[in-house]
């Protein structure tokens, strides 16, 4: 066998092994070879496809991560410039904590088997998520006068990061419902049973009968 015969398409290797085709059925075989590479190829990029697809949901997490990260810098280098105050320290630490909950979101949300990656659950932690930065809002306007009572960069710096919060609020609640829409419209609205209860040995459901008796 020559070196040119070595490097020709598998296809070929591929029918020879089918073995002889009756007479007539040579080509009908070839296409069918074909069509199944055809398949083949389109499912691998359906693949990519998916996997390279931005979804309005990860949008918004990655917009969320990026203004949580922003806060944080913008509030280092304002208690850098002017001192820490209790909820600049609190605030820092809160950003902190959002990107990490936002990392495991994004992680386990291709991971349909573990609990976190529940569509209901990811809603209700987006949602508490956004809510928990209520109460830190209402605790940078009660700072904002005193910090910015001389005026300066650092009031520069505080009033960024507090306007910045606010939109990070707001993204938050738009992951949430962005979440919501993408399960609907992936998985449909129709009623569906729930799954069968899990099994428990019956004295777990047993209650006390007369004369001290069980009954069930």
């Amino acid at each position: 066998m020559s070196d040119s015969d070595s490097t020709k398409p598998l296809l070929s290797d591929v029918e020879a092994n089918l073995g002889p085709a009756p007479e007539g059925h040579s080509y009908s075989q070839t296409e069918h070879l074909c069509a199944r590479c055809s398949d083949h190829l389109d499912s691998s990029r359906d693949y990519t496809s998916e996997l390279l697809k931005f979804t309005w949901r990860l949008i918004l997490i990655l917009t969320a991560i990026f203004l949580a990260s922003t806060v944080f810098s913008l509030l280092v280098a304002q208690m850098t410039e002017g001192g820490p105050s209790v909820i600049s320290i609190f605030v820092v630490i809160w950003t902190q904590v959002t990107i990490a909950v936002l990392g495991l979101l994004l992680y386990f949300g291709r991971r349909p088997q573990h609990k976190l990656g529940r569509i209901g659950v990811q809603v209700h932690i987006l949602c508490v998520l956004a809510l928990s930065w209520i109460p830190l809002i209402v605790g940078l306007l009660a700072t904002n006068s005193r910090v910015c009572w001389w005026g300066g960069a650092t009031c520069g710096l505080f009033t960024s990061a507090h306007v910045f919060v606010w939109f990070l609020v707001i993204v938050l609640f738009g992951a949430a419902y962005a979440t919501y829409r993408r399960a609907v419209k992936m998985h449909g609205s129709a009623l569906v049973p729930l799954p069968s209860p899990p099994m428990v040995p019956a004295w777990r459901i047993a209650s006390l009968g007369g004369e001290g008796g069980i009954k069930i």
